[in-house]
């Protein structure tokens, strides 16, 4: 058996770990066998990361579309 790989996200030009430290095996269907471990990231991985890309987006010429998703 080979080391097993840890994975990481790729996330806006950095490597981020999942904020929970939460990961999946990554297994090889041929062989049955764990090759990586791939971090299982949930939505506050994402929203932590993309939040403040989206500000100016949502706070652009065009109102939310959804109330309460305006600018603060």
């Amino acid at each position: 058996m080979s080391e097993i790989r840890t994975l990481r996200n790729y996330i806006d030009g950095e490597f981020v770990d999942a904020k929970d430290g939460r990961t999946l095996p990554v297994v090889d269907p041929t062989t049955g066998e764990v090759y990586a471990s791939s971090p299982l990231s949930g939505r506050q991985t994402w929203t932590r990361r993309w939040q403040p890309r989206r500000r100016p987006f949502l706070c652009g010429a065009t109102p939310p579309r959804a109330p309460g998703r305006g600018c603060s």
